[in-house]
């Protein structure tokens, strides 16, 4: 019978009568790979977005962009049909006197006496007009300032937002995005516009010249 100091070394866990029970080894921490290794980029909660990304969202694509510009220049238009339509009505009176003169070439001049056309009505239907595309220019500014998004804009899930917070442009930005791209990005074939198309931030000359991004909502 063997002696208490030759007797076998108890197993591992074992606990003698009485002693309370030892705790069970803790487990192994999940795989986490290999040092400096993470998800791949462009994915999120949301998944893969298959569009280039900044901070604030994804960007929009030309033919968004596009349909939006479209479709603001024909809600603009509709607006401002009541106010071409009167200022044209204002003019008419203005031409009472003059007569269109068929030329030798095959096409006619309007002919006006002396002290025709009538300035009067004249610059009143001019002034109607002016002052249409004026308070429509101002309420899809307003628009744009207040929320990044005009109609077409909207129809389209389009927004015009910061660059540094992703809110959107402002008054300020907003008027300067607006007049560089009518002076300055829509002349020269519309390079200032088309050159979202090879740009890596898909970024026309106004939204670079106004800290400005077109993403996707």
């Amino acid at each position: 019978m063997p002696t208490p100091a030759s007797a076998p070394p108890p197993p591992p866990g074992y606990a003698a009568p009485g002693f309370p029970p030892q705790a069970p080894p803790a487990p192994a921490p999940p795989y986490a790979g290999p040092p400096g290794y993470g998800a791949p980029p462009g994915y999120g909660g949301g998944g893969w977005s298959g569009q280039p990304s900044f901070a604030h969202g994804r960007y929009a694509g030309f033919g968004a962009r596009l349909g939006a510009f479209l479709l603001d220049g024909l809600f603009a238009l509709l607006l401002a049909l009541p106010f071409i339509v009167v200022g044209v009505v204002l003019m008419i009176p203005a031409f009472d006197e003059c007569v269109w003169v068929d030329q030798f070439d095959g096409t006619s001049e309007l002919v006006c006496p002396p002290g025709a056309p009538d300035g009067a009505p004249l610059t009143a239907g001019i002034t109607i007009v002016a002052l249409g595309g004026l308070l429509v220019s101002i309420f899809f500014l307003r628009m744009l300032a207040k929320r990044g998004q005009t109609w077409g804009r909207r129809i389209a899930n389009v927004k015009v937002v910061r660059v540094d917070n992703g809110q959107p442009p402002g008054w300020g930005r907003a008027i300067g995005r607006v007049l560089f791209a009518s002076f300055i990005s829509g002349q020269c074939c519309y390079l200032g516009y088309l050159w979202m198309l090879w740009d890596k931030d898909k970024r026309t000359w106004h939204d670079m010249v106004a800290g400005t991004r077109v993403i996707k909502v």
